[in-house]
């Protein structure tokens, strides 16, 4: 890796008196997760009562059941996302100061974890093209687990946002070094640093995946369909399907949007660099989010799993990221220093 270059640029703030980061703590109940977990206690004695008039005619009662359930929360989560638009736009139109956080919170207690995500993104979109560039947010964390966030004084050069890339470990070492050198740096997020390329990569995939439950839940059926193949020698769907999942949650990143077009997240001095790559097109295309001229909104999804969001007045993007990746995120985002032209990337396309 290159020495990282100590004679920084200064970035100005588009409004010098707001704080750089906006910290929303998460509530502590979100009725949302009380009325599915009541719903879904629900049908297990009914699912008994059915059951008692024969399998077939239970089994049938209880996928209408969940159907209907399934088209009431999607009615409703719609109808959501019509509310939610409509209070961003009578907010944003008033052109008075907007109170971010109010807005942040407003979304959240409407939508719960059901629909949030739709809120936010039109939320950085909308905050970019009022001419709110510069807003950056850290949503549904709790205080004392917010991780303190050192803006990264220096220049360095774009390196992916992927914890097991062997080029942003060494970025992360060269930091640690600066800190020794006494610059007033924070320590860098917690990372195992003994643990191997493969491990690490593991390790990501099973935390954007959906955790260790997942693992287990697949592993288990994936026993059960060894069991079926052992006994009769016949190869399932089952354990077909398990065999499958497992596979991609072990070693295939959640964060790739689809298998047709995917985004790569590298950071930057005071941005982000997105690189959109369409398989069948082929070629890629480099844009460059520049912290004073664009909104970020980092979210917890749950554990350790967040969601950034991005936008300027020309696109918008969003990405899922481990927590370590988030905080690193906004100490590039937060930075002093200018990001560098994309006219600069182009070894990157």
């Amino acid at each position: 890796m290159s020495e990282a270059n100590t004679n920084p640029g200064v970035a100005t703030d588009p409004d010098p008196g707001r704080p750089q980061l906006i910290d929303v703590p998460s509530p502590w109940m979100r009725w949302h997760w009380v009325v599915l977990v009541i719903a879904v206690l629900g049908l297990i004695p009914l699912t008994i009562l059915i059951s008692l008039l024969g399998p077939d005619i239970a089994f049938f009662a209880v996928f209408c059941i969940a159907v209907l359930l399934g088209l009431v929360s999607l009615v409703v989560i719609l109808g959501r996302q019509v509310r939610g638009r409509e209070h961003l736009r009578e907010v944003l139109s008033e052109g008075g100061e907007v109170d971010f956080a109010e807005l942040v919170r407003y979304g959240t207690k409407l939508h719960g974890s059901f629909g949030i995500i739709g809120f936010l993104e039109a939320t950085v979109c909308a905050l970019s093209r009022h001419g709110h560039a510069g807003v950056t947010i850290r949503n549904a964390v709790l205080p004392h687990q917010a991780p303190q966030i050192d803006p990264i004084p220096v220049n360095f050069e774009a390196r992916p946002l992927d914890e097991a890339d062997e080029s942003l470990v060494a970025f992360e070492e060269a930091v640690d070094a600066l800190r020794d050198e006494g610059l007033p740096l924070a320590p860098v997020p917690e990372r195992a640093e003994a643990a191997s390329p493969i491990t690490r990569r593991t390790r990501r995939n099973i935390a954007l995946g959906g955790g260790y439950f997942n693992i287990f839940m697949f592993a288990g059926l994936a026993a059960l369909g060894l069991r079926t193949l052992w006994a009769t020698g016949r190869v399932t769907g089952l354990l077909v399907i398990a065999a499958a999942a497992l596979v991609m949650q072990l070693f295939v990143a959640r964060g790739a949007q689809s298998f047709f077009r995917r985004a790569e997240w590298f950071v930057i001095p005071g941005g982000v660099l997105v690189r959109g790559t369409r398989k069948r097109a082929g070629g890629s295309s480099l844009h460059v989010y520049d912290r004073r001229k664009s909104v970020l909104i980092v979210h917890r999804l749950r554990g350790s799993v967040w969601m950034a969001l991005v936008a300027d007045d020309k696109c918008h993007h969003r990405s899922t990221m481990t927590q370590h990746e988030a905080t690193l995120l906004l100490r590039a985002w937060l930075s002093p220093v200018p990001p560098p032209p994309v006219e600069q990337l182009t070894d990157l396309r």
